[in-house]
């Protein structure tokens, strides 16, 4: 993103010169100083030659690194719907009927392990992905002169956001257990973690908000790219 907005910056910047540029043209003729400038038109023809060949490579740019970045993304919520997909089935296994967790010695490790993939997955996503709060306050107020897809990406990224605070809280969790003394602590901590892994099984369910909102975001980018994906349910494929 920072290619995009140096990208961005500079095409401002010249455009900007070139308004500039033109004012003082004008104000030139307005009170009849003759400059060579004016009067040479090869040297307009020039400046404008290059202001033109200047932006359309600022555009080719911008939108090259925007395919690089979606393709970066998709790779990105591809592994993410991987793992989450491993982390539901994990869940469903030590889950009983009354929603409560049953965490034995042999599904600890496993546990861990796909805890781990699925907050390295969602700090990817979140780095790879991050909407300025200046930007998604701006969309919010001004949601009839926003593109459909920038409200998209701004309501995957509430979504999601949502949903890595609580991996991030279950994984910190998890990670503090083995070092706890106090009994009573542990069991306070123990309790945390596993609040944090219901709602972060809730929020994959399919019909969920990040579910919905994943479908969505990742429909636009493919479309975006002009990729074709196999219809799945969401952050969960359809098992």
């Amino acid at each position: 993103m920072k290619g995009l907005f140096r990208s961005a910056v500079t095409l401002s910047f010249i455009t900007i010169v070139c308004i500039i540029i033109s004012l003082i043209l004008s104000a030139m003729r307005k009170i009849y100083i003759q400059s060579w400038l004016v009067l040479n038109p090869s040297i307009l023809i020039g400046f404008l030659t290059g202001l033109v060949l200047t932006s359309l490579i600022s555009l080719a740019n911008v939108f090259h690194l925007q395919r690089s970045h979606a393709r970066d993304l998709t790779a990105a919520l591809a592994a993410f719907q991987t793992e989450s997909d491993s982390f539901r089935h994990l869940i469903l296994q030590i889950r009983d009927a009354r929603g409560m967790l049953t965490v034995s010695d042999q599904n600890h490790q496993a546990l861990a392990l796909a805890l781990a993939r699925l907050n390295e997955c969602a700090c990817k996503i979140m780095h790879c992905d991050k909407v300025s709060p200046l930007k998604s306050a701006t969309i919010q107020k001004n949601r009839l002169f926003a593109s459909a897809f920038a409200k998209t990406e701004v309501a995957f990224h509430q979504a999601f956001s949502a949903f890595a605070a609580y991996c991030e809280a279950a994984y910190h969790a998890h990670s503090l257990l083995p070092y706890l003394k106090n009994e009573e602590e542990k069991q306070e901590t123990l309790r945390a973690f596993e609040k944090s892994l219901i709602l972060v099984y809730e929020a994959l369910e399919p019909g969920s908000a990040l579910d919905t909102a994943f479908e969505t975001y990742r429909t636009k980018i493919d479309r975006f790219l002009d990729i074709r994906q196999p219809k799945t349910s969401g952050v969960t494929s359809a098992a």
